[in-house]
């Protein structure tokens, strides 16, 4: 048996229904509708279509035979037997508007959070968890439609429905976070191993990364428990408060896991594991190589560049996205361009060069 599903443009726009408005858009392919969430049951094949498409088409048998639901098919889980075929694809097609479109509905309440600080979605088609999408939730409360909301992380479907039947309780799998209900939990992303790594930024005691399992039931940290605001010029923990979006290449299982992330209360230079003797290390995108392990993970990262030339100034906020071809999106929130480098840059995949602006 197997499966595939077909992308014809981008994926497009999803909008969370509350005060604070997330937009995620993640090119896959180059697709907007696209299906997604394939499972195979004893024959029965169950998939999601998180928009509605200008085409639907189930291919079987390397195209010899064809159903074609036209574009009448809605957002949601749809069902189809395999029957005697041994392979089918999921074409999805829809002609595009060449412009920004929410595909999601505010009057769903599992689009609605009350402190929503990062989401992310699973880019990767070769697993049934692909398309399928988690929002950290920080500060309980309620929003919208939505009666109320808890602390931890969600999980939805690539329609914005409950996939993991969490109702209005978020799970934590076991995270122990710091107290901080705006930078905890914080920014977070999917490995390629399916697992979903969330961020800590807060002070006092906390873990930095946790990884998650793809149904959020349980939880490993990668560093241990311990206090970065302690840090000093000198010395401290060999990571800090994850104020940037842990970007996650490899697994654990592979042997090749690698973290990129910045970080806040890290005053590190290169040769890893060096601390700056003065106060010029800050606000640098940070690489830890941690393989297959062992976890919690004590080694120091290599520092990749200070992307932003501030490096003498602690918590200025700032993220790092990674492009598949390795490219650095850095946006910074800062009081003044006074180095040179504006709030929004591109760099290069060594972290050596500014491509844009």
């Amino acid at each position: 048996m197997q499966w595939k599903t077909e992308k014809t443009m981008n994926i497009g726009f999803v909008r969370w229904a509350l005060s604070l408005v997330v937009l995620s858009s993640v090119p896959v392919a180059e697709a907007h509708p696209y299906a997604s969430g394939v499972t195979n049951s004893s024959g029965l094949i169950s998939w999601v279509l998180n928009e509605t498409a200008t085409d639907v088409k189930v291919a079987f048998d390397n195209g010899t035979a064809t159903v074609d639901y036209g574009p009448g098919l809605a957002t949601g889980g749809h069902t189809f037997a395999l029957g005697s075929h041994t392979n089918f694809s999921i074409v999805v097609y829809k002609v595009g508007a060449n412009a920004l479109t929410q595909i999601s509905s505010d009057a769903n309440p599992y689009n609605c959070f009350h402190g929503p600080r990062g989401v992310a979605v699973n880019k990767n088609p070769k697993t049934a968890n692909f398309g399928r999408i988690y929002v950290a939730n920080a500060s309980a409360g309620s929003a919208g439609p939505r009666t109320t909301t808890s602390r931890g992380i969600y999980a939805l479907d690539a329609a914005s429905e409950d996939v993991l039947g969490l109702g209005n309780t978020a799970a934590t799998g076991g995270m122990v976070l710091g107290s901080s209900t705006t930078y905890a939990p914080y920014k977070l992303c999917v490995g390629p191993d399916d697992a979903v790594y969330v961020g800590d930024a807060s002070t006092g005691n906390i873990g930095g990364v946790w990884r998650l399992d793809a149904n959020l039931a349980t939880a490993v940290n990668l560093f241990g428990l311990a206090n970065p605001s302690a840090n000093t010029t000198s010395h401290g923990t060999c990571f800090g408060r994850a104020a940037g979006t842990p970007n996650v290449t490899g697994s654990l299982a592979g042997g090749n896991l690698v973290l990129t992330m910045t970080a806040w209360d890290l005053n590190l230079m290169n040769p890893p594991g060096t601390y700056a003797p003065t106060a010029s290390g800050y606000q640098n995108i940070y690489q830890y190589h941690i393989g297959a392990g062992p976890l919690p993970w004590t080694g120091f990262p290599t520092v990749v560049t200070n992307p932003i030339g501030i490096g003498n100034v602690n918590a200025v906020v700032m993220d790092a996205e990674i492009a598949p071809d390795g490219k650095y999106f850095i946006a910074a929130k800062r009081n003044s361009p006074s180095d040179g480098t504006t709030n929004v840059c591109v760099l290069n995949s060594a972290g050596t060069a500014v491509l844009w602006p």
